[in-house]
Protein backbone atom coordinates (compact mmCIF):
# COMPACT_ATOMS: atom_id res chain seq x y z
CA UNK A 1 0.00 0.00 0.00
CA UNK A 2 1.53 3.29 -1.10
CA UNK A 3 2.04 6.00 1.48
CA UNK A 4 0.11 9.24 1.09
CA UNK A 5 2.28 12.33 1.12
CA UNK A 6 1.26 15.20 3.34
CA UNK A 7 0.66 18.60 1.68
CA UNK A 8 3.98 20.32 1.08
CA UNK A 9 6.03 17.15 1.55
CA UNK A 10 9.11 16.56 -0.59
CA UNK A 11 8.48 13.34 -2.49
CA UNK A 12 12.19 12.63 -3.05
CA UNK A 13 12.98 13.16 0.62
CA UNK A 14 10.21 10.76 1.63
CA UNK A 15 11.44 8.19 -0.87
CA UNK A 16 14.92 8.37 0.68
CA UNK A 17 13.57 8.15 4.24
CA UNK A 18 11.63 4.99 3.38
CA UNK A 19 14.72 3.37 1.89
CA UNK A 20 16.94 4.35 4.80
CA UNK A 21 14.40 3.13 7.35
CA UNK A 22 14.29 -0.29 5.72
CA UNK A 23 18.09 -0.54 5.92
CA UNK A 24 18.08 0.64 9.54
CA UNK A 25 15.48 -1.99 10.46
CA UNK A 26 17.71 -4.67 8.94
CA UNK A 27 20.64 -3.53 11.08
CA UNK A 28 18.50 -3.39 14.21
CA UNK A 29 17.34 -6.95 13.58
CA UNK A 30 20.92 -8.10 14.30
CA UNK A 31 21.77 -6.18 17.50
CA UNK A 32 24.67 -8.37 18.57
CA UNK A 33 25.13 -9.58 22.16
CA UNK A 34 22.65 -7.41 24.01
CA UNK A 35 19.92 -8.25 26.49
CA UNK A 36 16.30 -8.41 25.52
CA UNK A 37 15.62 -5.25 27.50
CA UNK A 38 18.32 -3.29 25.66
CA UNK A 39 17.09 -4.56 22.29
CA UNK A 40 13.50 -3.54 23.05
CA UNK A 41 14.70 -0.10 24.17
CA UNK A 42 16.63 0.40 20.93
CA UNK A 43 13.60 -0.67 18.91
CA UNK A 44 11.25 1.74 20.69
CA UNK A 45 13.74 4.60 20.24
CA UNK A 46 14.05 3.70 16.55
CA UNK A 47 10.29 3.74 16.04
CA UNK A 48 9.93 7.05 17.90
CA UNK A 49 12.72 8.69 15.91
CA UNK A 50 11.38 7.42 12.59
CA UNK A 51 7.89 8.62 13.44
CA UNK A 52 9.22 12.08 14.20
CA UNK A 53 11.15 12.17 10.91
CA UNK A 54 8.06 11.18 8.93
CA UNK A 55 5.76 13.61 10.71
CA UNK A 56 4.40 16.20 8.26
CA UNK A 57 5.85 14.11 5.40
CA UNK A 58 3.23 11.35 5.20
CA UNK A 59 -0.24 11.13 6.69
CA UNK A 60 -0.71 10.16 10.36
CA UNK A 61 -2.67 7.10 9.23
CA UNK A 62 0.36 5.83 7.29
CA UNK A 63 2.70 6.45 10.22
CA UNK A 64 0.39 4.39 12.42
CA UNK A 65 0.14 1.64 9.81
CA UNK A 66 3.89 1.38 9.31
CA UNK A 67 5.17 1.95 12.85
CA UNK A 68 2.57 1.92 15.61
CA UNK A 69 1.58 -1.72 15.04
CA UNK A 70 -0.07 -4.14 17.46
CA UNK A 71 3.31 -5.69 18.21
CA UNK A 72 4.71 -2.24 18.94
CA UNK A 73 1.92 -1.67 21.47
CA UNK A 74 2.99 -4.87 23.25
CA UNK A 75 6.72 -4.26 23.07
CA UNK A 76 6.61 -0.66 24.26
CA UNK A 77 5.05 -1.83 27.53
CA UNK A 78 8.20 -3.87 28.19
CA UNK A 79 10.54 -0.88 28.05
CA UNK A 80 12.35 -0.51 31.37
CA UNK A 81 10.73 -3.59 32.90
CA UNK A 82 13.17 -6.24 31.67
CA UNK A 83 16.38 -7.01 33.51
CA UNK A 84 19.39 -5.56 31.71
CA UNK A 85 21.29 -8.85 31.69
CA UNK A 86 18.56 -11.35 30.80
CA UNK A 87 17.29 -12.95 27.63
CA UNK A 88 13.57 -13.57 27.00
CA UNK A 89 13.21 -15.89 23.99
CA UNK A 90 9.49 -15.18 23.55
CA UNK A 91 9.98 -11.41 23.43
CA UNK A 92 13.06 -11.84 21.24
CA UNK A 93 10.99 -13.79 18.73
CA UNK A 94 8.23 -11.18 18.80
CA UNK A 95 10.71 -8.37 18.22
CA UNK A 96 12.50 -10.24 15.44
CA UNK A 97 9.20 -10.86 13.63
CA UNK A 98 8.18 -7.21 14.07
CA UNK A 99 11.42 -5.89 12.61
CA UNK A 100 11.15 -8.23 9.62
CA UNK A 101 7.59 -7.06 8.95
CA UNK A 102 8.62 -3.44 9.42
CA UNK A 103 11.43 -3.83 6.92
CA UNK A 104 9.12 -5.51 4.41
CA UNK A 105 6.49 -2.78 4.82
CA UNK A 106 9.02 -0.01 4.22
CA UNK A 107 10.48 -1.88 1.24
CA UNK A 108 7.02 -2.08 -0.35
CA UNK A 109 6.25 1.56 0.49
CA UNK A 110 9.55 2.67 -1.06
CA UNK A 111 9.02 0.65 -4.24
CA UNK A 112 5.44 1.84 -4.73
CA UNK A 113 6.32 5.47 -4.12
CA UNK A 114 9.30 5.21 -6.45
CA UNK A 115 7.14 3.65 -9.18
CA UNK A 116 4.55 6.40 -8.80
CA UNK A 117 7.17 9.15 -8.90
CA UNK A 118 8.58 7.67 -12.09
CA UNK A 119 5.10 7.68 -13.65
CA UNK A 120 4.38 11.28 -12.56
CA UNK A 121 7.04 13.06 -14.56
CA UNK A 122 7.80 16.72 -15.11
CA UNK A 123 6.84 16.21 -18.76
CA UNK A 124 3.17 16.37 -17.69
CA UNK A 125 0.99 19.39 -17.08
CA UNK A 126 -1.40 18.28 -14.32
CA UNK A 127 -5.03 19.38 -14.48
CA UNK A 128 -8.31 18.47 -12.80
CA UNK A 129 -11.95 19.32 -13.49
CA UNK A 130 -14.64 19.64 -10.89
CA UNK A 131 -18.21 18.57 -11.59
CA UNK A 132 -19.26 22.02 -12.81
CA UNK A 133 -16.64 21.84 -15.58
CA UNK A 134 -17.67 18.33 -16.62
CA UNK A 135 -21.33 19.37 -16.77
CA UNK A 136 -21.14 22.90 -18.19
CA UNK A 137 -17.86 22.91 -20.10
CA UNK A 138 -16.92 21.18 -23.35
CA UNK A 139 -17.56 17.45 -23.51
CA UNK A 140 -14.68 15.52 -21.95
CA UNK A 141 -13.39 14.16 -25.25
CA UNK A 142 -13.45 17.67 -26.75
CA UNK A 143 -11.79 19.50 -23.85
CA UNK A 144 -8.82 21.48 -25.26
CA UNK A 145 -6.73 22.06 -22.16
CA UNK A 146 -3.95 23.98 -23.89
CA UNK A 147 -6.43 26.39 -25.47
CA UNK A 148 -8.50 26.86 -22.32
CA UNK A 149 -5.44 27.49 -20.17
CA UNK A 150 -3.86 29.67 -22.88
CA UNK A 151 -0.72 27.57 -22.72
CA UNK A 152 1.73 26.49 -25.39
CA UNK A 153 1.33 22.68 -25.51
CA UNK A 154 4.94 21.87 -24.65
CA UNK A 155 3.81 19.10 -22.31
CA UNK A 156 1.40 16.22 -22.30
CA UNK A 157 -1.63 16.71 -20.05
CA UNK A 158 -2.47 14.37 -17.17
CA UNK A 159 -6.12 14.75 -16.09
CA UNK A 160 -6.50 13.80 -12.42
CA UNK A 161 -9.94 12.61 -11.33
CA UNK A 162 -10.62 12.42 -7.58
CA UNK A 163 -13.02 9.60 -6.73
CA UNK A 164 -15.32 12.15 -5.08
CA UNK A 165 -15.88 13.73 -8.51
CA UNK A 166 -16.88 10.36 -10.00
CA UNK A 167 -19.36 9.81 -7.16
CA UNK A 168 -20.75 13.31 -7.65
CA UNK A 169 -21.23 12.65 -11.37
CA UNK A 170 -22.99 9.38 -10.59
CA UNK A 171 -25.39 11.27 -8.32
CA UNK A 172 -26.03 13.85 -11.05
CA UNK A 173 -27.46 11.08 -13.26
CA UNK A 174 -30.63 11.54 -11.17
CA UNK A 175 -30.68 15.34 -11.54
CA UNK A 176 -33.92 17.10 -12.45
CA UNK A 177 -32.30 18.78 -15.47
CA UNK A 178 -31.99 16.60 -18.55
CA UNK A 179 -28.69 18.21 -19.59
CA UNK A 180 -27.10 17.37 -16.23
CA UNK A 181 -28.31 13.77 -16.42
CA UNK A 182 -27.05 13.30 -19.97
CA UNK A 183 -23.67 14.98 -19.45
CA UNK A 184 -23.04 13.05 -16.19
CA UNK A 185 -23.87 9.76 -17.92
CA UNK A 186 -21.70 10.62 -20.92
CA UNK A 187 -18.73 11.65 -18.74
CA UNK A 188 -18.79 8.57 -16.52
CA UNK A 189 -19.08 6.36 -19.61
CA UNK A 190 -15.95 7.98 -21.09
CA UNK A 191 -14.06 7.58 -17.80
CA UNK A 192 -15.14 3.92 -17.56
CA UNK A 193 -13.88 3.28 -21.08
CA UNK A 194 -10.56 5.10 -20.60
CA UNK A 195 -9.93 3.32 -17.29
CA UNK A 196 -11.28 -0.06 -18.42
CA UNK A 197 -8.00 -1.82 -17.66
CA UNK A 198 -6.36 -1.40 -14.27
CA UNK A 199 -8.11 1.69 -12.81
CA UNK A 200 -5.10 2.41 -10.62
CA UNK A 201 -3.03 3.28 -13.70
CA UNK A 202 -3.55 6.06 -16.27
CA UNK A 203 -5.60 5.54 -19.40
CA UNK A 204 -5.39 7.47 -22.64
CA UNK A 205 -8.16 9.95 -23.37
CA UNK A 206 -6.85 10.87 -26.81
CA UNK A 207 -3.55 11.01 -28.65
CA UNK A 208 -3.92 14.47 -30.16
CA UNK A 209 -1.28 17.16 -29.83
CA UNK A 210 -0.92 17.43 -26.90
CA UNK A 211 -1.63 13.93 -25.66
CA UNK A 212 -4.02 13.60 -22.69
CA UNK A 213 -4.05 10.75 -20.18
CA UNK A 214 -6.48 10.27 -17.31
CA UNK A 215 -5.62 9.07 -13.80
CA UNK A 216 -8.12 8.21 -11.08
CA UNK A 217 -7.27 9.40 -7.56
CA UNK A 218 -8.73 6.68 -5.36
CA UNK A 219 -9.51 7.33 -1.72
CA UNK A 220 -6.79 5.91 0.57
CA UNK A 221 -7.94 2.83 2.54
CA UNK A 222 -9.70 3.93 5.70
CA UNK A 223 -10.01 7.49 4.44
CA UNK A 224 -12.87 9.57 5.83
CA UNK A 225 -14.12 12.15 3.37
CA UNK A 226 -14.66 15.76 4.37
CA UNK A 227 -18.33 16.72 4.86
CA UNK A 228 -18.31 19.19 1.95
CA UNK A 229 -17.54 17.50 -1.38
CA UNK A 230 -15.82 20.59 -2.81
CA UNK A 231 -13.45 20.61 0.19
CA UNK A 232 -12.78 16.90 -0.32
CA UNK A 233 -11.89 17.41 -3.98
CA UNK A 234 -9.45 20.19 -3.17
CA UNK A 235 -7.93 18.16 -0.33
CA UNK A 236 -7.28 15.15 -2.59
CA UNK A 237 -5.66 17.38 -5.20
CA UNK A 238 -3.44 19.08 -2.61
CA UNK A 239 -2.14 15.67 -1.50
CA UNK A 240 -1.64 14.67 -5.15
CA UNK A 241 0.33 17.85 -5.81
CA UNK A 242 2.97 16.78 -3.29
CA UNK A 243 3.29 13.47 -5.12
CA UNK A 244 3.43 15.08 -8.55
CA UNK A 245 6.14 17.56 -7.59
CA UNK A 246 4.44 19.91 -10.06
CA UNK A 247 1.55 22.37 -9.72
CA UNK A 248 -1.96 21.07 -10.34
CA UNK A 249 -4.51 23.34 -12.00
CA UNK A 250 -8.18 22.92 -11.11
CA UNK A 251 -10.63 24.01 -13.80
CA UNK A 252 -14.05 25.05 -12.52
CA UNK A 253 -17.04 27.29 -13.20
CA UNK A 254 -17.65 27.85 -9.47
CA UNK A 255 -16.29 30.93 -7.73
CA UNK A 256 -16.27 29.19 -4.37
CA UNK A 257 -14.26 26.26 -5.68
CA UNK A 258 -11.84 28.64 -7.38
CA UNK A 259 -11.26 30.41 -4.06
CA UNK A 260 -10.89 27.13 -2.17
CA UNK A 261 -8.32 25.81 -4.61
CA UNK A 262 -6.15 28.92 -4.62
CA UNK A 263 -6.30 29.22 -0.83
CA UNK A 264 -5.07 25.62 -0.54
CA UNK A 265 -2.06 26.20 -2.79
CA UNK A 266 -3.42 24.84 -6.07
CA UNK A 267 -3.56 26.72 -9.31
CA UNK A 268 -7.09 27.43 -10.46
CA UNK A 269 -8.71 28.47 -13.72
CA UNK A 270 -12.31 29.64 -13.46
CA UNK A 271 -14.31 29.36 -16.64
CA UNK A 272 -16.96 31.99 -17.31
CA UNK A 273 -20.60 31.22 -17.91
CA UNK A 274 -22.14 32.98 -20.89
CA UNK A 275 -24.45 34.94 -18.57
CA UNK A 276 -21.44 36.59 -16.91
CA UNK A 277 -20.76 38.50 -20.12
CA UNK A 278 -24.34 39.68 -20.56
CA UNK A 279 -25.60 43.15 -19.65
CA UNK A 280 -27.68 43.66 -16.55
CA UNK A 281 -31.44 43.32 -17.19
CA UNK A 282 -31.98 47.11 -16.85
CA UNK A 283 -29.31 47.78 -19.46
CA UNK A 284 -30.92 45.26 -21.79
CA UNK A 285 -34.32 46.95 -21.34
CA UNK A 286 -32.86 50.40 -22.11
CA UNK A 287 -31.22 49.08 -25.28
CA UNK A 288 -34.49 47.55 -26.42
CA UNK A 289 -36.30 50.85 -25.75
CA UNK A 290 -33.75 52.81 -27.82
CA UNK A 291 -34.12 50.35 -30.65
Amino acid sequence: MMVNLAPGANRNAVRQILQETSAAALNLASPGHVSTGEWVTRYVEFVTTTGNVLRNQITPADIHRLLWTNRYQVLVTKTGLLATDEQHPGINGLLSAELQDLRDAFDVAHKELNDKIMSWRATYAYVALDSSAYINGPKLEEFQFAKILDRIPDKQFRLLVPMAVVDELDNLKQHSKQHHRWRASYTTAVLARVLSGDPTWPGQLHDDDPRVTVELLLDPPGHTRLPITDDEIVDRLVHAQALAGEPITLITYDTGQDLRARAAGLKSHRLRNAVEDEDEPEQQDRRKARA
